[in-house]
C-alpha cells in the first residue's frame, strides 16, 4: 500500500485546500441577496406609491410583474457582452 503520502488520514484521495471558490461563492450569494433585497423593497413601497397616488392599480401590478424581469433584461445584457469581449480575444 506505501506510505499513504498524499492521501487523506483514511486512505481517501488527497483533498487540495486551494480554496478558490470561496470568493466567487461568496460574491455570487451577495449578488442573489441584493436582488431579493431589491425586489423586496419594491413591493413593499408599492402601497405607499398607491396611496399617495402617484400610480394607479393596473400600474403597480404591472410594476410588480416586469420589475424583476427588467433586472434580468440587464444582467442578460452583461452576459452578451462579457461573451462579445471574450469572443473577441479570441
Amino acid at each position: 500500500m506505501g506510505d499513504g503520502a498524499g492521501a487523506g488520514a483514511d486512505g481517501s484521495a488527497p483533498v487540495e485546500s486551494g480554496g478558490g471558490w470561496v470568493v466567487p461563492l461568496v460574491v455570487l450569494v451577495a449578488g442573489m441577496f441584493m436582488s431579493v433585497l431589491d425586489i423586496s423593497i419594491v413591493n413593499v413601497a408599492i402601497p405607499t406609491i398607491q396611496n399617495n397616488g402617484v400610480i394607479d392599480h393596473e400600474a403597480s401590478v404591472m410594476l410588480i410583474l416586469f420589475y424583476p424581469q427588467s433586472l434580468a433584461g440587464d444582467v442578460n445584457k452583461k452576459i452578451d457582452e462579457i461573451r462579445a469581449l471574450y469572443n473577441k480575444r479570441l
